[in-house]
């Protein structure tokens, strides 16, 4: 009866029956030799070379280049030019350029009209104007003069967003786009400034234009900026000299007002941090709570496996921050030197507290010496 009985021991292997069994892997399957064998020298006696073949033309280039020659026959002065799966024709008069409009209308075929450049709007650049200054206003005092301005837009830096001393004006080409030096010279003259310039130019560059010199000998405003202009093939460079707009110092605000946009403005252009996602931190506190509750390898495996992913997200996020604050150095703001010297400068090295029993290393060493010097120096 013994037997039929179980084991009084709780361990025992009579009553604990179960086994990891281990899963034999599936066997490997190779081909024979001359399995492979003959299936090549299948394959070889297979194979038959193609047989060559002429690709026929399209039939959409094919009527293309049927347009192109009807073209060149009806209007041998016009220029015809095949690119990008395109016809650019471009037309010597008129005329032509009406004949050939309606030519292509009555073939109904579609086709885009490109405004020739002599009647596309001329654009400007002015440089030396404040930055603060709004391009409405810019826009405005053009118009009253009998410009006609199409669009004003002030550039701005690519990485800070700062406004630049640069508007870029397109003008609409009339006949008065060309007064535009009669309109600095009245400036001036309004203004009591003298302009004294050569009647011809002083030089002529091989890849940019003619030079004049300009000399401005009265009623100057003495705060300006100084280019060198690179302009001559010897080592003697003209020197360009800005003077700000006004003729007359301006007195500074006698009240100090905060200028709320100005405030807004840096607000909203300042960068995001962008961490990780949170659904990343919300599982590495879970996988860690579950890791310390059952201290499984699995479990601690998922826990580090989502700290490195966490790390690495971390780390891309700080260098690209470095490598947007080094793009954005300016050697004008000085940025750039400001960097350079925090890179040079050494760290101010910190001395220990020596006190009559040696140097204070705990913090309540410290906390004593520095009761005793304050009570000393008091007394």
């Amino acid at each position: 009866m013994t037997e039929f009985l179980p084991c009084p021991r709780a361990f025992c292997p009579h009553n604990c029956k179960f086994k990891a069994v281990k899963r034999p892997a599936d066997p490997v399957i190779r081909p024979a030799k001359l399995t492979a064998k003959a299936t090549k020298n299948q394959i070889a006696s297979d194979f038959v070379f193609p047989k060559k073949t002429i690709n026929s033309v399209p039939a959409q280039k094919r009527k293309k280049s049927q347009l192109t020659i009807e073209l060149n026959r009806t209007y041998p002065n016009a220029t015809n030019t095949f690119t990008k799966g395109y016809i650019k024709i471009e037309a010597q008069t008129g005329d032509d350029h009406r004949d050939i409009t309606n030519y292509l209308t009555g073939k109904k075929l579609q086709y885009y009209v490109i405004e020739p450049p002599f009647s596309r709007p001329l654009k400007l650049v002015i440089k030396g104007l404040p930055a603060d200054l709004e391009p409405e206003d810019i826009k405005n005092d053009l118009i009253s003069k009998g410009i006609k301005i199409e669009k004003i837009a002030q550039l701005k830096k690519f990485t800070t967003k700062t406004p630049l001393p640069i508007y870029m004006i397109e003008v609409t080409r009339d006949e008065n786009v060309n007064n535009i030096y009669q309109i600095v010279h009245i400036h001036c003259v309004s203004n009591s400034i003298d302009v004294f310039a050569p009647s011809t130019p002083t030089t002529f560059g091989n890849a940019s234009a003619s030079i004049i010199d300009y000399a401005l000998i009265k009623n100057l405003n003495w705060p300006c900026t100084i280019d060198s202009i690179s302009e001559l093939s010897s080592d003697h460079n003209p020197v360009k000299l800005h003077f700000p707009r006004t003729a007359k110092f301006e007195r500074p605000p006698t009240q100090l007002n905060n200028t709320w946009s100005i405030f807004k403005n840096t607000l909203a252009t300042t960068e995001n941090c962008y961490l990780p996602k949170a659904r990343l931190l919300k599982e590495r506190n879970r996988a860690g709570k579950l890791w310390q509750f059952t201290r499984h390898p699995q479990h601690k495996t998922e826990l580090k496996r989502l700290q490195n992913t966490i790390k690495r997200k971390v780390g891309l996020y700080r260098q690209q921050v470095w490598e947007d604050h080094l793009t954005s150095l300016d050697t004008e703001d000085g940025s750039l030197w400001g960097t350079a010297k925090a890179f040079r400068k050494k760290a101010t090295p910190i001395l220990a507290l020596n006190g009559p029993n040696g140097t204070a290393l705990s913090d309540t060493n410290k906390t004593d010496l520095m009761l005793i010097r304050l009570r000393a120096n008091l007394n």
